[in-house]
């Protein structure tokens, strides 16, 4: 898997590389770099800066860009990091920054980091330590031993659980509940709603004088009978929504409420979170 993904990183700068980048892609990158610059964000800075420097770029732009992508590897810090476990080198170890992995192979040269506070974390042979560096601007080269002792694995904490949780299908659930008071809510309105509109509009039908020859528009009549229907139809459904959404609230009163179980679990140098919610 780490093959995969350092093969595909490479792939794509190649590719990236392989594309001159537009004028307005140079300008861009290079207000981008000054800013990161201004920020001490020097990884970004760098990356834009080598962006706007190809010699693709317009001369003025790419210049400038050139001149600051030196002023950003002369601020760049480096350190080294040495692990000894039993006063013998490592060249294999396990080192986060900041809780990312960061390498896995020491090979006795300086890598690149950046200024600021840093929690460098290193694992080896069953055993682990932690040391927080602040690393100066500019600073290269700087060698950090880490001296561990074989098999001095660190002590996990001990796991934390809390009641266990009911059975999942005796958990209160709100959900059904609260579907059947909408259900009656609704059939309430709906009967309200089109029952007034039927009766209005019913009401302005008679007063014409076609109600006394009987010569009104059917199509008119029509509607307020269906208006009347869909009334008679939401009464239903809100009667029958209300008596389930009381039968629903008095089951789910009766039902244990659910508390979440969480267990932590040591797992190697790392804490597994398992529970149920």
């Amino acid at each position: 898997m780490k093959r995969f993904l350092t093969m595909t990183v490479l792939l794509s700068a190649w590719a990236h590389a392989a594309t001159p980048p537009s004028v307005q892609e140079c300008v861009v990158a290079s207000g981008a770099g000054q800013e990161h610059l201004k920020q001490g964000a020097l990884f970004s800075a760098r990356q834009e800066l080598e962006l706007c420097s190809a010699p693709s770029c317009p001369q003025v732009v790419s210049a400038d860009c050139t001149r600051w992508l030196e002023e950003v590897m002369a601020a760049m810090p480096s350190i080294n990091i040495v692990v000894r476990v039993g006063g013998v080198d490592q060249s294999r170890a396990l080192v986060r920054i900041d809780g990312a992995p960061w390498l896995d192979r020491l090979t006795g040269r300086p890598q690149d980091i950046e200024p600021g506070e840093h929690d460098v974390t290193v694992e080896s042979h069953g055993a682990q330590r932690t040391k927080r560096l602040v690393v100066v601007q500019g600073e290269k080269n700087r060698v950090v031993v880490f001296e561990l002792e074989a098999g001095a694995a660190p002590v996990s904490p001990p796991a934390v659980t809390t009641p266990a949780a009911p059975v999942p299908g005796a958990r209160r659930s709100v959900a059904v509940p609260v579907l059947f008071t909408a259900g009656a809510v609704a059939g309430g309105l709906g009967f309200t709603l089109f029952g007034l509109s039927g009766k209005g509009r019913l009401a302005t039908l008679v007063a014409q004088p076609c109600a006394a020859t009987k010569t009104c528009d059917p199509a008119e009549a029509a509607a307020i009978s269906r208006e009347f229907i869909v009334a008679d139809v939401s009464l239903v459904v809100g009667l029958a929504s209300a008596v389930a959404a009381g039968i629903s609230w008095w089951w789910w009163a009766s039902q244990p409420e659910a508390r979440p179980a969480v267990t932590l679990v040591p797992l190697g140098t790392s804490l597994q979170l398992v529970g149920v919610w």
